[in-house]
C-alpha cells in the first residue's frame, strides 16, 4: 500500500459482537485495495474485538493495512471517531458503525466520484435494516449548500457520517474533539460544519449501506435522561458554530425546527416527560410551531401545550396513544 491510502475507514468497537463479523467482512471485501482500517476498541466488554482479530486472519492480503487502537478508557464514539482520525493516513476519511455493513463496493465508487468532480464530500442512499423487511432511503445531497444545510437542520436530510466519504482536511476543520462525551446527534453537529466548509459535494444514487434497526443496544433506540443532555449540547454546538460563522439569521426557522425536534423527548417519551421545560428550553422554538414541518394533529398537540393547556395535552397525548396501538393491531 502507498504511504498515504486512498480512503480511510474508522470503525468504533463498542458491545457488538452480534454483528461486528458482518460487518468486518463487508469492509474487508472491498473491491478498493489502497485502503486503511482503523478499528478502535473503546474498551468493549463483550468478545467483539476477538471476533474481529479472528476474522481479519482470513485476509491476510489486507493485514497490513489494518490498525487496531485501543482505548484505555470507555470514552464514547465520538471519541473513538477523534482517536481514530489522528491515526488516519488516507486522502478521504469514511465511517462506519460496526452493527452495520456496506456493499462490497461502496468506498471504490464513491472515491471515484469524489475524482471525477474533485469533490469534497461524496454520499450516497442507504437501506434501514429490519429483522423482516428494508426500507430504501433516498436523500440526495448533491444541492446548494445552503440548501443542504437548511435540510439536515429541519431532518429532510439525514446528518449521518456513515454514508459519507470526506476529504480528510474537511473533517479536520470540524473539530472532532470538541463533541468528547457527545454520543446523540454528534453526526449532524459535524455533517453540517461539514458541508459548509466544503466547495462541492457529490451523490450517488445507490444503496450502498446498511444501517441495522433492530440492535437494542445501540443508542438511537431509545432516548434516557443522559443522551437528552447529549442532545441539547449538540444543539447548542449548532447555535455556536452558526453565531460564530455568522449566518445564524440565515437558518433561524430551520435550526428552532431541530431544536423543536429535540423537545419532543419531552413530550413523547414518558420518563422524560416534563411540560414546564419543554417551555423553557429554547423558548423562542415555540413560536414557529405553525411552520414546522410536522403533521397537522402534532401542530394542534403543541399549540395546546405552548398555552400551557396541560390537561387538554395531556387527553390528546392519550387519545393519539390508543389510536396508534388500534392502528398496529
Amino acid at each position: 500500500m502507498e504511504m498515504n491510502p486512498k480512503v480511510s475507514v474508522i470503525v468504533p468497537i463498542y458491545n457488538v459482537e452480534r454483528f461486528i463479523e458482518r460487518c468486518v467482512r463487508s469492509l474487508l471485501e472491498q473491491t478498493m485495495m489502497d485502503m486503511e482500517y482503523i478499528f478502535v476498541d473503546d474498551c468493549t466488554p463483550d468478545a467483539s474485538v476477538e471476533i474481529l482479530e479472528r476474522v481479519i486472519q482470513e485476509y491476510p492480503e489486507r493485514i497490513g493495512n489494518i490498525h487496531i487502537v485501543r482505548q484505555s478508557v470507555n470514552s464514547g464514539v465520538a471519541e473513538a471517531r477523534y482517536r481514530g482520525m489522528i491515526e488516519a493516513r488516507g486522502e478521504y476519511l469514511a465511517m462506519c458503525d460496526s452493527d452495520d455493513w456496506v456493499e462490497k463496493d461502496m468506498y471504490e465508487k464513491m472515491y471515484r466520484k469524489a475524482k471525477e468532480i474533485d469533490a469534497d464530500i461524496v454520499g450516497c442512499d442507504f437501506y434501514e435494516e429490519y429483522l423482516d423487511y428494508r426500507n430504501y432511503i433516498v436523500q440526495s445531497f448533491d444541492l446548494p449548500q445552503e440548501e443542504c444545510i437548511r435540510k439536515m437542520l429541519y431532518a429532510a436530510i439525514g446528518g449521518h457520517l456513515w454514508r459519507r466519504l470526506v476529504k480528510k482536511e474537511i473533517l479536520t476543520q470540524c473539530g472532532l474533539h470538541l463533541l468528547s462525551g457527545v454520543n446523540m446527534w454528534e453526526d449532524l453537529v459535524i455533517c453540517i460544519k461539514m458541508h459548509y466548509f466544503s466547495k462541492r459535494v457529490g451523490y450517488i444514487n445507490e444503496g450502498l449501506y446498511h444501517y441495522v434497526q433492530y440492535n437494542t443496544t445501540s443508542l438511537v433506540n431509545s432516548v434516557n435522561s443522559r443522551q437528552f443532555e447529549n442532545i441539547q449540547t449538540a444543539c447548542r454546538l449548532i447555535d455556536s458554530f452558526l453565531k460564530e460563522q455568522g449566518i445564524f439569521d440565515k437558518y433561524r426557522l430551520e435550526f428552532y425546527e431541530r431544536v423543536f425536534i429535540a423537545k419532543l423527548n419531552l413530550v413523547f417519551v414518558s420518563a422524560l416527560r416534563d411540560y414546564h421545560k419543554w417551555q423553557t428550553y429554547y423558548p423562542e422554538s415555540n413560536k414557529y410551531i405553525r411552520k414546522y414541518h410536522i403533521a397537522i394533529h402534532n401542530k394542534i398537540l403543541f399549540t395546546l401545550l405552548r398555552w400551557r393547556f396541560y390537561r387538554c395535552t395531556d387527553m390528546f397525548l392519550k387519545i393519539k396513544q390508543i389510536l396508534t396501538r388500534l392502528m398496529h393491531k
